[in-house]
């Protein structure tokens, strides 16, 4: 190709971008498809910067760990602890006056 003939040289450049950009786009979709193998089945329903987070901060993380994480039980909200009454507040001033009363 002669570089007097700039138009051929950008209509080559053009298609190299082009077949790299599928490319990109190939091992894009395979590197995700991977991390589905690796995080298991549940990980499907995690975008891809979810499953690069696990698959980058788990590296020792087995399929079998990640599998039971996803069978397990939502955590649910700890029991609400009964509030002790002030003993100065309007509620405790209330209970002393009605127990008065009596």
């Amino acid at each position: 190709m002669a570089a007097a003939d700039p138009q051929a040289r950008i209509a080559l450049l053009e298609r190299e971008l082009a077949w790299a950009h599928l490319k990109i786009q190939a091992l894009t979709e395979q590197l995700r498809q991977q991390r589905v193998k690796l995080l298991g089945p549940r990980s499907e329903t995690l975008s891809d910067l979810q499953l690069q987070l696990l698959a980058d901060e788990e590296p020792g993380a087995t399929l079998d760990e990640v599998e039971a994480e996803a069978r397990r039980a939502p955590l649910t909200e700890a029991p609400r602890r009964e509030r002790r009454a002030c003993s100065t507040g309007p509620r405790a001033r209330r209970i002393r006056w009605q127990r008065e009363r009596r």
